[in-house]
C-alpha cells in the first residue's frame, strides 16, 4: 500500500535529470527532513513542473510511495521565488550544499529547516553575507552535534580570554603556551559561545571585522571536520570565480 502526504512544505535543494525525462530532486521538507523525490516523465509533458521545481522556490508538494524514492503527484508554489543574484547566490548553494552533506537523509529537524528558511531570507533582502553565513553554520553544526565546547578547554577548565588555544579533533580546545597561526585567542572562544556574531544588518567596524574573519577561519575548520573528508563544490566553485 502506497503512503501518500499532501500540502508539505519544501525546498529544493538539487535536482538532476533521469532517463531524459524525469527528473530527480534532493529536497528539504519541513516535517520529513532530507528526502529524494522524483517527477516521472515530467521534462515531456505538458505539466509546469519543471518550471516550479526549482531551488530557493518555496513549494508544497504532494508524494506517494513507500520507498525512499517518492514519486511528486503534485506540485505547488505559494510564493515567488526568492531574489538570490551574483554572490548570494552561491552563497545559498553552500548553504544547500551544507544540508545535503550533513544532514542524513530521512532525519527530521524542524529547527535547521526555520534556519535555512531565515539564511535565504537574509541573504535575498540584502543582508551581510558573512554574519549571515556564520550564524548559519554555527547553528547547523550545533544542532547536529558537531559543535565543540566553547567554555571549557580539552581539560576541562575554564576558557580564559587572555589565553591561546588551537582545535584538536575529537577533543575540543586545547591550551597552547602561544598563539599559534591555526589557534585562536580565548576571548573568540567565548564570544563564539555566547552567539556574539555580528548583526546581519549591522555596520562592520575594525574589531568586528577581524572577529568575522577569525569566525570564519573557525567555521571552516569545524565544518571541514564534520565532513569527514567530503568536500564542498560550492566552495571551489565561488573560489574560482573570484580569483
Amino acid at each position: 500500500m502506497s503512503l501518500s502526504l499532501e500540502q508539505q512544505a519544501v525546498y529544493i535543494l538539487n535536482r538532476r535529470v533521469y532517463q531524459e525525462s524525469s527528473l530527480i530532486i534532493d529536497a528539504f521538507s519541513y516535517q520529513h527532513g532530507r528526502i529524494s523525490l522524483i517527477a516521472k516523465g515530467v521534462l515531456k509533458s505538458k505539466k509546469n513542473w519543471p518550471a516550479l521545481l526549482q531551488v530557493f522556490q518555496p513549494l508544497l508538494i504532494d508524494w506517494s510511495g513507500r520507498s525512499s524514492l517518492k514519486n511528486i503527484i503534485a506540485v505547488e508554489a505559494p510564493s515567488k521565488s526568492l531574489n538570490l543574484v551574483s554572490d548570494r547566490l552561491f552563497c545559498a548553494y553552500y548553504l544547500n550544499e551544507l544540508i545535503l552533506k550533513l544532514l542524513p537523509e530521512g532525519e527530521i529537524n524542524e529547527e535547521i529547516f526555520s534556519f535555512y528558511i531565515s539564511a535565504l531570507q537574509f541573504l535575498a533582502q540584502g543582508a551581510l553575507i558573512e554574519p549571515t553565513l556564520r550564524r548559519f553554520e554555527y547553528l547547523l553544526l550545533s544542532r547536529l552535534g558537531f559543535l565543540p565546547d566553547f567554555l571549557f578547554d580539552s581539560l576541562g577548565d575554564d576558557i580564559k580570554e587572555e589565553f591561546a588555544y588551537y582545535y584538536l579533533n575529537q577533543q575540543g580546545f586545547v591550551r597552547s603556551d602561544k598563539l599559534i597561526s591555526s589557534g585562536f585567542q580565548g576571548r573568540d572562544l567565548l564570544r563564539v559561545a555566547s552567539q556574539q556574531f555580528i548583526d546581519v544588518e549591522s555596520v562592520i567596524d575594525a574589531s568586528s571585522g577581524r572577529f568575522l574573519l577569525t569566525s570564519k577561519r573557525m567555521m571552516r575548520l569545524l565544518i571541514n571536520d564534520a565532513l569527514g573528508g567530503k568536500t564542498l563544490n560550492s566552495r571551489q566553485l565561488f573560489a574560482q570565480l573570484n580569483r
